[in-house]
């Protein structure tokens, strides 16, 4: 029984504190990281869009800050 894949998907969650991060995208059913894409929140952004990579049933991220140089 296979699952309609989704593409071109958008998710827009709260903003973390303005800075650059990278967010990890995980399948769920292999536990394996599919995609790792770059962010940038900006100060006067209240939501962050997540552009979501193509999945089948579940998807899983992860937002993590980047080191500050």
């Amino acid at each position: 029984n296979s699952a309609a894949t989704r593409d071109n998907a958008r998710l827009d969650v709260p903003a973390p504190q303005p800075g650059d991060y990278d967010i990890e995208f995980w399948n769920l059913q292999t536990g394996a990281v599919i995609a790792t894409k770059p962010c940038q929140v900006p100060a006067d952004s209240p939501t962050l869009a997540i552009p979501l990579p193509a999945f089948q049933r579940d998807l899983a991220f992860k937002i993590i800050p980047r080191p500050r140089p």
